[in-house]
């Protein structure tokens, strides 16, 4: 049986400039297969309020990841999994609502909420057709629903993460250098501040939930 838990919704923008660049939808204390978020205190879900009406759909997600018939798969089989329980087979609606040319790539603004219910439920924020199978090539997917202080360095994150992994890196080293190199930019322009910066105080560490 499931144990009780909190949710809260934050702000999941000031999470990212502060204290978890790699903070998604929802996370929480210890999620199943993923690095733990000792931030969050146990018992809590925090879902990133721009994705409020989502809820439903993460917290489906949470459940399958945390059922222990799945306990020894691989992140990559439980992909397939949620695919298979929560994908819609009906063909999806229009979804692309812009579309511009970054070079040699096509970079697509998405509805991600269309892409997450007809194509992958876990579609975060952004991604390309190095790491997707259903990204067409030479493609980048941006979420057009996230905050739009957030697109600039998603955009910057997918670009970075690609690049490296068209040389031959793995998508988890591309991924953990398109993290650094999205923090720096943060800090760069002013709205990320982590602990350890010049700087960090503990403003940084108080209200996260949404008003």
């Amino acid at each position: 049986m499931q144990k009780a838990f909190k949710i809260r919704f934050v702000d999941g923008s000031f999470i990212r400039n502060h204290l978890d660049t790699n903070f998604g939808f929802l996370e929480e204390h210890a999620r199943a297969g993923f690095s733990p978020s000792y931030y969050i205190p146990e018992g809590e879900l925090w879902v990133d309020k721009h994705y409020r009406a989502e809820l439903p759909r993460l917290i489906k997600i949470r459940e399958l990841y945390n059922n222990p018939k799945y306990a020894r798969l691989s992140y990559q089989k439980i992909r397939e999994i949620l695919k298979r329980e929560l994908v819609s087979h009906e063909t999806p609606p229009p979804f692309i609502e812009q579309t511009e040319k970054n070079g040699a790539l096509t970079i697509n603004h998405v509805n991600g909420h269309i892409v997450r219910e007809y194509i992958d439920p876990e579609f975060i924020f952004g991604g390309h057709d190095l790491v997707y199978n259903y990204i067409p090539k030479n493609e980048v997917w941006l979420d057009a629903l996230q905050g739009p202080r957030e697109l600039p360095y998603t955009t910057l994150h997918e670009l970075t993460e690609r690049a490296y992994m068209k040389q031959g890196m793995n998508y988890d080293a591309a991924h953990d250098i398109a993290i650094a190199v999205e923090k720096s930019a943060r800090r760069t322009n002013g709205d990320g501040c982590f602990p350890g910066d010049d700087g960090f105080t503990k403003k940084f560490l108080l209200p996260y939930a949404a008003k």
